[in-house]
């Protein structure tokens, strides 16, 4: 099951969805101290990329990446399997982004490479948001997009942009949610029409949708009122009554409860019975790491089933290209970025066996096959 929920209330939300109740920090990157607000940044390049990276005696992760890092002046370890273990001292600048970039040197014939720290345990990463319109210009890093790769499947017919795409848990359904206020169920791969739900009394439209476990109920949200539907006949099951703003929501692993986020710091957990609230809880924020390839903003993120990659859709107005982009989370590395025409991306999500990737701009539905994305362009 993707992940379409706003940064914030996704991370809580994620967790509760694989049935635990552990802090969402446990997602992220390891957490580091005060300083995480200053905007302290050292960005590390390596030819070639892939060094482990240690300032002190804290691993920071792998190059190329951007780190958060404390003001001053330090000793930078870069190791790599192969390569001559490089030590140098490094002056940060706060309040600005230092930029590094080393040149890794095999060694002479005959003699002990330096061995490389073991490698950084695999973790899906969170995307550091930013305001909503704001445009913001990294100085270093940034990926140029590639061109919009041949969609497989065009899919239109909603009257509005489309707010939110999911998969079905056995990949044949794609279900859409739009602003003209209805639900559109897709068969997967042709892109032919199946169900057109009209979600009644939807003044600002359907802001999310999510498939059940088992893929035998779906669930919107609009405005207050969230409800249930049986995607194989449209027929609307059930209805709540409201329960505060309702922003994006998605089903917990045993499908047993409807995790809604009410707000930016807020989530309502509801019986998928009876759609009555059972909690309320507050969203604990995560410390975040930085992932450069968008200089507006990030609207929609989603994680494949596996959570090995992370896809961040975004953009900033509507008559301008909108930007998506894939991570590896293992690894922290962008495995494509490119622009995508007709607007903002507002809707993202994997395929259950992540072989097509399917977002929205617009009104406009676009289905990719993962295969034919293209690779970042040089920096």
């Amino acid at each position: 099951m993707s992940r379409t929920l706003p940064w914030a209330a996704a991370l809580v939300a994620i967790g509760l969805a694989h049935g635990s109740a552990a802090e969402p920090s446990q997602r992220t990157v390891p957490r580091v101290s005060a300083y995480d607000q200053r905007s302290t940044w050292l960005f590390v390049q390596t030819h070639p990329p892939g060094a482990t990276i240690e300032l002190g005696d804290e691993r920071l992760g792998s190059s190329n990446g951007l780190f958060l890092a404390p003001p001053g002046l330090h000793t930078l370890t870069m190791a790599l399997d192969g390569y001559r273990t490089e030590r140098r001292p490094v002056e940060i600048s706060e309040k600005r982004i230092t930029r590094l970039v080393v040149e890794m040197q095999r060694p002479p014939d005959g003699a002990a490479a330096g061995s490389a720290p073991p490698a950084m345990p695999a973790r899906p990463l969170v995307v550091q948001p930013r305001a909503r319109y704001s445009v913001l210009k990294l100085a270093f890093g940034s990926a140029p997009p590639a061109d919009e790769p041949p969609a497989a499947a065009i899919l239109t017919g909603h009257e509005g942009q489309v707010n939110c795409v999911e998969f079905s848990p056995n990949g044949r359904i794609l279900a859409s949610a739009g602003a003209d206020g209805t639900i559109r169920l897709w068969s997967v791969p042709s892109g032919s029409a199946r169900h057109l739900l009209e979600v009644p009394d939807s003044r600002f439209g359907v802001y999310s949708v999510a498939f059940s476990p088992d893929g035998k109920t779906l669930a919107s949200c609009s405005g207050s009122v969230v409800r249930l539907w049986d995607p194989e006949t449209g027929r609307l099951l059930m209805a709540s009554s409201e329960i505060g703003r309702a922003q994006s929501l998605d089903f917990s692993a045993d499908g047993k409860t409807l995790i809604v986020a009410t707000g930016a710091d807020s989530l309502a957990l509801c019986d998928t019975n009876s759609l009555k609230v059972q909690s309320v809880q507050g969203i604990k924020l995560p410390t975040e790491v930085a992932l450069l390839g968008h200089d507006d903003s990030v609207r929609r993120i989603t994680y494949s089933r596996d959570g090995k990659l992370l896809a961040c859709g975004g953009g900033w107005h509507p008559q301008r290209p909108g930007r998506l982009t894939i991570w590896d989370t293992t690894t922290a590395r962008l495995v494509s970025s490119f622009q995508v025409a007709g607007g903002p991306v507002r809707g993202v999500a994997f395929s259950p066996d992540t072989r097509l990737l399917a977002y929205a701009a617009g009104d406009t539905i676009k289905l990719v096959e993962m295969a034919r994305l293209p690779r970042p362009l040089a920096r």
